[in-house]
């Protein structure tokens, strides 16, 4: 299949009803320079959040017999960032809670030459904001340990906080630049009667044990995995309580209809922690919601940023919202 592609998220600016909903993330392009050639797998969100992962890893001081010993009160970057361990919710009851954060892979290129640049983006949520510093380092770390089957490396040159794209840290600075870290997700007004989501990265979602497929996505599986994903890191990672009433909306879901052009994509990738082969899929393309939307529309765009779904942190469940008229 043909390399995937990414837009820039897009706010719908028009009168918000209901109120506009502020969230704290922060969405940071990371830049490294590569010293020799690298080629990427057809899908590398995996690829990159295991070279993140092993790097922040070793920043922990009480790492041993394969776990972070961190008491809870004191919890280093990589329990807090990478490790989110067990949680139980109201909404849902897992083994692993959903990590605070989102890693974005270079969208649209596979081959990279010496000298290039390569960027990816990661999405810093809530607590874990203030490890902006680990982070850096560790993608520091991993850039100097090499991406990839051959250990290509490569030097970080500077990291940007996208909402402004302002320079936050290149080496040389004394620290980190102060940036914002709370987003304002604006809504579109009630004459609003569709909208479209454009998947950039696979979207993989459960329904009773089985992946959703394009033929028996609905509005209900849509939007009930988008509002848990929210409500989940919004109680989980942040003190930023949120006006989310999740029965509710999931009940006014039923009366939106749906229209999609979607694909099953398949790909390979490689689990470092289980030492073996794995095959994913998931959708992409696009899909049509209808109806009345206004309730729904700044959880929409908070999901810009918060992806849907499963595998999330490696980027997978992207999408942008496409402005009325506009093509997909």
């Amino acid at each position: 299949m043909s390399s995937m592609t990414r837009s820039e998220p897009f706010f719908m600016a028009s009168p918000a009803t209901p109120a506009p909903v502020s969230f704290p993330l922060c969405r940071y392009g990371i830049e490294f320079e590569l010293e020799s050639a690298l080629t990427l797998p057809d899908y590398a969100g995996s690829l990159f959040r295991g070279s993140f992962g092993q790097a922040l890893r070793h920043s922990c001081p009480t790492w041993r017999e394969g776990q972070c010993h961190c008491d809870g009160l004191a919890r280093c970057a990589y329990s807090m960032i990478f490790s989110a361990g067990r949680a139980d919710h109201s909404i849902q009851q897992f083994s692993q809670a959903p990590n605070p954060f989102v890693l974005i892979p270079p969208a649209g290129r596979q081959t990279f030459q010496a000298g290039e640049m390569l960027r990816l983006e990661m999405v810093l949520i809530g607590e874990a904001l203030p490890f902006i510093g680990a982070m850096i380092l560790a993608w520091r770390k991993a850039g100097e340990a090499g991406f990839g089957k051959s250990h290509v490396r490569a030097r970080l040159t500077r990291v940007l906080a996208l909402a402004e794209d302002k320079l936050i840290y290149q080496p040389g600075m004394s620290g980190i630049a102060p940036h914002p870290t709370v987003l304002q997700c604006a809504g579109e007004s009630t004459r609003s009667q569709s909208v479209t989501l454009e998947f950039f990265s696979p979207l993989r979602l459960m329904q009773r044990g089985n992946l959703v497929t394009p033929e028996t996505l609905t509005p209900r599986l849509l939007l009930t995995a988008l509002l848990k994903r929210i409500r989940l890191l919004a109680d989980l990672h942040t003190n930023h309580p949120l006006s989310l009433d999740v029965t509710g909306l999931l009940a006014e879901a039923d009366e939106l209809t749906l229209s999609q052009q979607l694909q099953w994509f398949d790909w390979k990738r490689y689990s470092t922690r289980q030492q073996k082969g794995m095959v994913l899929g998931g959708m992409l393309g696009s899909v049509t919601l209808s109806g009345e939307l206004a309730p729904f529309i700044p959880w929409l765009v908070l999901g810009q940023w918060l992806h849907i779904g499963k595998n999330c942190t490696f980027g997978l469940g992207g999408y942008r919202l496409l402005a009325q008229g506009e093509d997909a």
